[in-house]
């Protein structure tokens, strides 16, 4: 089976999406099946293909090709898609492939234009319109992408939902009786790794961005409850008004002393604080939409892989992967004292944690980028009827 997966964003940003697109596509080469990798010609892209662990694997074909996207640094911010899309469509034609798998709206909803539609399956990490309608966007605008989403949904052969909450919308409200699959994100296998003992206090630790619907604005509201212990926080971006808003909560409430922002730190660091943490976090907020219903947390599966015992809102979309005191310890959202409450119980209890740092890796085993490749490999092999 031959897979082409078009991607046509500037690799050298460090996005979670590239990191799970990266993980898609050498599960898929894992699993067997042979995949073209169509990306942008950019500076330096053999090395940062390295650093994302996409070389050596003889299923797997790079194959840069014409891109007009701003890197990282560039002072001319412009960006023109179609130049990518000519170029991939003109690669995909060429290689005839079986099935063209894509994640982003924009291009798929192109190459269906082209006759694709019956050759192409479409991911869907997000309801982009329903963002954008919740964060204010013109009504001109969200409308414009639910259009696109719809469309897009109705056209192609099959959909990869990353939730079972995203499922359920998709089958429900963009496309009845539509071919879906659920397939959550995988994990990087680096975070296999042996449990280490931390000096000093106990460490609880939240790795992702400052997004208000992420809820770290919340676990700050509860570190002021949690006993003896240091939050280490990995990831935002200094000097955004995210960063800004989460600064002044702290000032706040008196965590400078115990609170620590390191900002984005490369994947071998976050390994490394994760396999020390006494308790990892995920505070998704139940109030919002994405974060309850549609959201694949990524971060979650890493503390999972890595050992590490969690602590994590009860919202569905954890809860219909993870049960409580079985995987992770769950605790109600938006409500800081039941998270603190949480938070000291895993600190307190040992055996409880360590029991759940254990089942959670057992359960991280089966979510492993080669496990997800044989998920869509077998889900590609219906659609074409194999």
């Amino acid at each position: 089976m031959r897979i082409a997966y078009p991607f046509g964003e500037h690799l050298d940003y460090d996005r979670a999406r590239f990191f799970q697109t990266a993980r898609t596509v050498s599960g898929l080469a894992q699993a067997g099946c042979r995949v073209d990798f169509i990306v942008g010609r950019t500076k330096g892209l053999e090395m940062r293909l390295e650093e994302l662990g996409l070389e050596g694997d003889p299923n797997l074909k790079v194959i840069p090709v014409a891109m007009r996207q701003p890197g990282p640094g560039d002072v001319f911010r412009i960006s023109a898609n179609k130049v990518f899309f000519r170029a991939t469509l003109k690669v995909i034609l060429k290689a005839q492939v079986d099935l063209v798998f894509s994640r982003h709206p924009k291009l798929s909803d192109y190459l269906i234009k082209k006759g694709l539609g019956r050759r192409l399956v479409h991911e869907i990490h997000e309801i982009a319109w329903r963002m954008a309608k919740h964060t204010g966007s013109p009504e001109k605008h969200w409308r414009r992408l639910k259009d696109r989403e719809v469309r897009v949904a109705r056209a192609a052969a099959g959909l990869v939902c990353t939730s079972p909450g995203l499922a359920d919308f998709v089958k429900h409200e963009l496309a009845p009786g539509a071919e879906v699959l659920v397939a959550p994100n995988p994990m990087a296998p680096g975070f296999f790794v042996e449990r280490q003992e931390a000096a000093g206090p106990p460490r609880v630790i939240y790795v992702g961005q400052f997004f208000p619907w992420k809820g770290l604005d919340l676990l700050i509201e509860a570190f002021g409850g949690v006993r003896e212990a240091r939050l280490i926080v990995l990831g935002g971006e200094a000097g955004t008004d995210d960063w800004q808003r989460i600064e002044d909560l702290i000032r706040k409430l008196n965590l400078e002393a115990r609170v620590e922002l390191h900002g984005f730190v490369p994947q071998s660091e976050v390994i490394d604080e994760v396999s020390r943490a006494t308790v990892a976090v995920v505070p998704a907020p139940g109030q919002d939409e994405m974060s309850r219903e549609f959201t694949s947390p990524l971060k979650l599966f890493e503390y999972l892989a890595a050992g590490a015992p969690v602590v994590a809102a009860d919202v569905p979309s954890i809860n219909q992967l993870l049960g409580h005191k079985a995987q992770a310890l769950l605790v109600p959202p938006d409500d800081p004292l039941a998270l603190a409450r949480g938070i000291n119980r895993l600190l307190e209890d040992q055996d409880l944690a360590s029991r759940l740092g254990e089942a959670g890796r057992n359960w991280a085993r089966a979510h492993t980028p080669l496990e997800r490749g044989r998920n869509l490999k077998l889900f590609f092999s219906r659609l074409l009827g194999e």
